[in-house]
């Protein structure tokens, strides 16, 4: 499965994408470790283009897109 991260997220992961194997399905809470200061609830998920969410149960070949919403005006 491949992680890609946008916006800070890259920077407090330390990473803008990466490639993980998995043997069998996983949740994303699972393999995606966010630090504490990271709220989940104000994350959007994609997995394969598709809305989904840390339960969000992945496999291997999936395509993962995590970015922070944003707002303004």
């Amino acid at each position: 499965m491949k992680i890609r991260l946008i916006g800070y997220l890259s920077q407090k992961l330390g990473y803008r994408e990466r490639t993980l194997e998995l043997k069998k399905g996983k949740k994303l809470k699972d393999v995606l470790e966010l630090p504490k200061d990271v709220d989940p609830t104000n994350l959007i998920i994609l997995i394969n283009g598709k809305p989904g969410n840390l339960e969000t149960e992945i496999k291997d070949g999936d395509h993962v897109v995590i970015m922070p919403m944003t707002g303004g005006g």
